[in-house]
């Protein structure tokens, strides 16, 4: 479940649940469900284990937690995962996948902000690499797969609504400080 955890933060919904934007209780809910969050995924990591991959293999932090929300539902968890949302101020699970997608996205948009060169010349790199008859094909599989999810988050990143940049910028040492955690587990 830590993998799950990771990947609904990290990586990646419906836009539509929350069209009228973040807010500043919106983000600090989905902030403080963590813990409570990771407490489910941990009591439940058997059955949630085969979804990791799913998950793992999306693009964007919105596919991730879209994916997310269908392992919910077909391991039967949906209805207890939404009772412990409901007590961060979440309707659905929909609903905090939606905003998590969205935090993510917007929190990406600022970290990655002014690097469109940096990710320019990480294609060159790449290709240079793909064009390497040294590299095993397996491994320029893998780094062809990395560079299309990176790729993805950025062109994600990049249709973040500024509005939603404004309420997450509030929120940016709080979000790294989740990142790291997820990273070190």
């Amino acid at each position: 479940m830590k993998k799950l955890v990771g990947m609904l933060f990290a990586i990646l919904f419906s836009s539509t649940v929350v069209a009228e934007g973040l807010t500043d209780s919106l983000v600090q809910g989905w902030l403080n469900s963590q813990s409570a969050v990771e407490r489910f995924g941990q009591q439940h990591d058997a059955q949630l284990d085969k979804y990791n991959a799913d998950m793992e293999n999306q693009s964007t932090p919105m596919a991730a937690f879209s994916q997310g929300v269908v392992a919910l539902k077909q391991t039967g968890l949906y209805g207890k995962f939404e009772d412990i949302i409901d007590d961060y101020g979440f309707d659905s699970p929909e609903q905090w996948a939606d905003v998590g997608g969205r935090i993510m996205s917007a929190f990406f948009a600022i970290e990655m902000g002014g690097r469109a060169a940096e990710m320019a010349q990480m294609q060159q790199q790449m290709q240079a690499m793909m064009n390497n008859p040294n590299i095993p094909q397996e491994q320029k599989q893998m780094m062809a797969n990395s560079m299309k999810q990176g790729m993805a988050m950025f062109e994600q990143a990049k249709k973040a609504p500024e509005s939603d940049k404004k309420v997450v910028t509030k929120f940016l040492p709080q979000l790294r400080s989740l990142g790291d955690q997820n990273m070190a587990q």
